[in-house]
């Protein structure tokens, strides 16, 4: 799982970068109504920094994701189990 200090390290080139959503067509990147040619863009030091982080940090962001959706579905299995014990004790309870 990703650290506090790595997600803010993430949101801050991922702001410091130009706005998306990004489109490449050919080698031309276009970002909202704007197009800039790719080569020239790439080393603007905001966007090269983005790029080269998403390589690492998409990968990282998806398991993270995937972990996250194990746990959802994990608490509620738990907790529709919860319910059928709780159904189960009330049936016996106003049997009893």
């Amino acid at each position: 799982m990703l650290t506090e200090e790595q997600l803010r390290e993430i949101e801050a080139v991922e702001r410091a970068a130009t706005t998306g959503p990004w489109m490449l067509s050919g080698h031309e990147l276009y970002y909202g109504k704007d197009c800039f040619s790719f080569h020239q863009q790439i080393y603007y030091q905001p966007n090269a920094a983005f790029i080269a982080g998403a390589r690492t940090w998409v990968p990282q962001l998806l398991a993270m994701v995937r972990e996250l959706q194990q746990l959802i579905a994990g608490f509620q299995r738990d907790r529709g189990h919860a319910w059928m014990e709780i159904e189960d004790l009330r049936k016996k309870a106003s049997h009893g």
